[in-house]
């Protein structure tokens, strides 16, 4: 293995080092390393500024980079960063902070002066100083002494006019700043009678008490607080901000449906359903025609809210009437829906007139107390009377014809009477057309008479006979549902009934 060696003489190091020193000197005499001046209004500790707008000043002894030193000053106040306009006189030398609202007096700020500032000829200086000081005055801050109710206490719901809130302060106040400063759930500071009504001073405004103009809801979290903004009397801004919560759940009995019952309206007037009279103890036994349902409580309800309580399963659509604070009645737009069962929701959000709610959801389920209308018989009385009780849907009849003229005679018997109004309506909705063959004639409705309440008799001409190998039939037809032949007193068929005749020469 081979090593190379290096020689080196003294005379070189000697040169090496000359050099290095010469470089050294060389960069040593381009470097400014003098300090730049300072100096501040407020130039001590706890300094005060005479006037509620006096600038923070900062005076430099040469011209500074107006960016760089405006980055490292700020106002700071016990709420934080205080805003204001910079502005710039001396050609660069002078700084002044302007506030962009006037001093709080009393209240302790802090000049805060902390990185690199750099001046026009190049050099560069770090600095660090924390300055507090006040303006106008050194006054003591006023803070809340304490509050009833307590934060996070149990209460009763208040009664309008009682005291809602009262807030201690350790000095007397300013009113109009201490109310603005103010922010309570349940009152409603934009109403102009709001400080004359439901604020009052007291201990030399040193309490503050707030009486709302309604009662409050019960079993409900109310939530208040308080800003700095708030003053003492001598113009010092609250120590900080203060807040608190309460609970109105004590001693509350909840609202509760004690009653619901079918009611009938009748002439008579009383407190609790007003000119309706109850129709039976009970709404489970069924709701019939004209009727509405009463519905009592236990306590003194929110009216307007309860009006908006009701629901129903299948839908039954009507509206509330309020008769008392006790007890509200649901009038239908309709009569039920006949042979149906009814689900009665009142929501749980329903209030008490304190504003305690139900809870629960109260549920009802009753039926309607309307039977549906039905086809009893159908009677053929030429010849030999022949009578079919409760014939069934599609069921296929003879019927002796007169040939010449092809009338049909037959006698309807319902299950349930028809008022005197349906029949003076007629039945237009019957019909008998022809069904088979196609090339039958249409019928003329020769005769209708209602010979009871329950019994209509009908004639129909025009019908063909039956021929040889070809039967002639005819298709009655009586329309149900809520459209259809209805009695007039709420029934009506269940679905559509319809029978064939055939047509068959005497």
């Amino acid at each position: 293995m081979y090593l190379s060696r290096i020689r080196i003489s003294a005379r070189d190091l000697i040169i090496a080092a000359l050099a290095f020193l010469v470089l050294l000197l060389a960069s040593c005499g381009f470097a400014d390393l003098r300090s730049i001046g300072l100096t501040t209004t407020p130039a001590e500790p706890y300094q005060i500024l005479p006037y509620a707008n006096s600038s923070v000043i900062l005076y430099f002894d040469t011209e500074m980079m107006v960016k760089e030193t405006e980055g490292v000053l700020q106002i700071l106040s016990p709420s934080g960063t205080v805003e204001g306009d910079l502005k710039w006189e001396g050609n660069g030398r002078v700084l002044h902070f302007i506030p962009a609202s006037s001093w709080s007096k009393g209240l302790r700020y802090v000049l805060k002066i902390s990185g690199n500032v750099y001046s026009r000829d190049g050099r560069e200086f770090f600095i660090s100083r924390d300055i507090p000081f006040y303006a106008m005055a050194k006054l003591p801050l006023p803070y809340l002494v304490s509050s009833y109710p307590a934060d996070g206490a149990s209460t009763e719901a208040f009664i309008p006019g009682e005291s809602m809130l009262s807030l201690r302060f350790s000095l007397p106040m300013d009113r109009e700043s201490t109310v603005a400063a103010l922010s309570c759930d349940g009152l409603d500071q934009k109403n102009p009678d709001f400080i004359e009504h439901y604020i009052e001073w007291s201990d030399d405004d040193r309490v503050l008490s707030i009486r709302p103009a309604n009662a409050l809801y019960a079993w409900t979290v109310y939530k208040w607080s308080i800003t700095e903004k708030a003053l003492s009397r001598d113009g010092a801004p609250l120590a900080r901000t203060a807040s608190g919560r309460f609970i109105t759940d004590q001693d509350e009995v909840f609202p509760v449906v004690v009653k619901v019952i079918p009611l009938i309206n009748g002439a008579h007037n009383s407190a609790l359903w007003g000119s309706w009279i109850p129709f039976d103890i009970n709404l489970e036994n069924g709701l019939g025609p004209e009727q509405a349902i009463g519905v009592e409580f236990n306590k003194p309800m929110d009216i307007e809210r309860l009006r908006s309580s009701f629901s129903f399963d299948p839908p039954l659509s009507g509206r509330v009437e309020i008769i008392s604070s006790l007890s509200a009645i649901y009038i239908p737009d309709r009569n039920p829906d006949p042979e149906t069962l009814y689900t009665m929701r009142i929501s749980g959000e329903a209030r008490d007139e304190r504003g305690l709610k139900m809870g629960d959801d109260y549920t009802l389920v009753f039926s309607s107390d309307l039977p549906f209308l039905r086809v009893l018989s159908l009677a053929f009385d030429e010849g030999s009377p022949r009578v079919f009780y409760e014939p069934e849907k599609a069921e296929v009849f003879t019927v002796l014809t007169d040939e010449a003229d092809g009338v049909m005679r037959f006698t309807i018997r319902f299950s349930l009477c028809f008022s005197p109004e349906a029949q003076r309506e007629g039945t237009p909705r019957i019909t008998l057309v022809p069904f088979f063959p196609g090339t039958l004639a249409s019928l003329n409705l020769r005769f209708v008479r209602w010979l009871g309440p329950d019994l209509l008799r009908m004639e129909w001409e025009g019908a063909e006979c039956t021929k040889a190998g070809e039967p002639h039939y005819y298709k009655l037809t009586l329309p149900g549902g809520r459209g259809g032949i209805n009695n007039g007193e709420g029934s009506y068929l269940n679905e559509e009934n319809y029978f064939y005749f055939e047509a068959v020469k005497k």
